[in-house]
């Protein structure tokens, strides 16, 4: 996990914006395919 500038995956944010949210990913061999999930602390 780590965190991420919340304009780099979300619409409506600015470069210049504090907000970050939280990133992890995951390969699924089987699939052939990446899982990612994104999610904020509403404590932040």
């Amino acid at each position: 996990m780590v965190a991420a500038p919340a304009y780099a995956w979300l619409e409506g944010f600015t470069n210049s914006s504090d907000k970050d949210i939280k990133e992890d990913s995951i390969y699924l061999e089987h699939y052939d395919r990446t899982v990612t999930l994104l999610w904020w602390d509403d404590d932040e």
